[in-house]
């Protein structure tokens, strides 16, 4: 995975700072909340041939709601075995997920989640009938990430 670095001007104007942003030259894979809760449940390391594995910052938030202890834990798993990294909410996502909530009935943190996908350009993965049903998402379920990267299946 590469990532190229630009600023274009409409962040910066619309921001009214220069925050830089952040562009993905190659296939990546945004991991909802229920994937990632399976993924910790069953303790598997995704070690297919992709290392391009993200998720968003609503699912830490979603993930650490207990004890500091449980969120240690959780950041030492997403660092070590998903090797997956955590995308920001911006301005422009936060157009894309009211737009998303719209058009349908998902929750913000739902909508969030597809506008990151969406605006970063990765697949989103995810269990949640509502998301894998938005058109133009491009999500999968688990089943078939686990075939795309050539991991073992349970």
């Amino acid at each position: 995975m590469t990532l190229q670095y630009c600023l274009p001007p409409s962040t910066a104007d619309k921001v009214g700072t220069s925050i830089p942003e952040y562009h993905l030259s190659s296939k990546g894979y945004l991991l909802d909340t229920n994937i990632v809760i399976d993924l910790v449940t069953s303790l598997i390391a995704l070690t297919g041939n992709v290392t391009s594995f993200f998720i968003s910052v609503i699912t830490l938030v979603e993930l650490c709601k207990n004890t500091d202890t449980a969120a240690h834990g959780l950041n030492a798993y997403v660092r070590d075995l998903l090797r997956a990294d955590a995308m920001i909410v911006d301005t422009e996502i936060a157009i894309i997920a009211r737009d998303l909530r719209n058009s349908s009935q998902l929750k913000v943190p739902d909508a969030v989640i597809a506008a990151t996908a969406l605006h970063n350009r990765l697949t989103l993965v995810t269990e949640d009938r509502q998301l894998l049903a938005i058109p133009n998402l491009g999500a999968i379920g688990y089943e078939k990430l686990m075939a795309q990267i050539g991991a073992p299946n349970e």
